[in-house]
């Protein structure tokens, strides 16, 4: 019982160790004067590279201070066939998106693939624990919304690294598998 309180509190001091580096170190990040662009390089002005680059020192921080080795404690103490259960299940639930952004592309091949494997494998599959779709000649091929929208014209911005985090948040169940 000692045992698990110290490692809570280790783990609420280590959050809040990361939480107090990445905010201290904010204003000495944030007045850093840019490097100017040698000539025209054909570069495009991002005007969130602040903020960007902010965040994305903060998702490295967590990502190796959090994520990963959650990742890992993860893969040392889950059997390899519940691994890729969760990991099926997990890439079941990306066949509607993909479903909608390949009819917004125009691509009803694709975007009839992705709903007859989410059904199949939401039904047949167990909820997407498996992954009888494949099996059946129904092979996976994801798309995102960010390619519908650049299909129908929407033009490249600045990006924001909040995404990173996002992505590799929700992206863990998949990396895991």
């Amino acid at each position: 019982m000692k045992t698990h309180e110290t490692l809570r509190r280790l783990g609420w001091r280590a959050a809040v160790a990361v939480s107090l580096v990445t905010f201290l170190s904010l204003p000495a990040t944030a007045d850093e004067p840019k490097p100017e662009p040698a000539g025209d390089s054909g570069k495009v002005e991002d005007p969130l590279e602040d903020i960007n680059r902010i965040t994305s020192g903060f998702n490295s921080i967590v990502r190796g201070a959090v994520l990963n080795p959650l990742v890992d404690g993860y893969r040392a103490v889950t059997p390899e066939p519940l691994q890729e259960a969760i990991g099926n299940a997990a890439s079941n639930l990306t066949e509607p998106v993909t479903a909608v952004s390949s009819f917004l592309q125009g691509d009803t091949d694709n975007a009839e693939t992705a709903t007859k494997r989410f059904f199949i494998n939401s039904t047949l599959g167990v909820g997407g624990l498996s992954d009888p779709a494949t099996d059946m000649g129904h092979e996976q091929r994801r798309e995102d919304l960010g390619q519908a929208a650049a299909v129908n014209g929407a033009e490249a911005g600045p990006l924001s690294s909040c995404r990173s985090l996002v992505r590799a948040i929700l992206g863990t169940p998949w990396a895991m598998s």
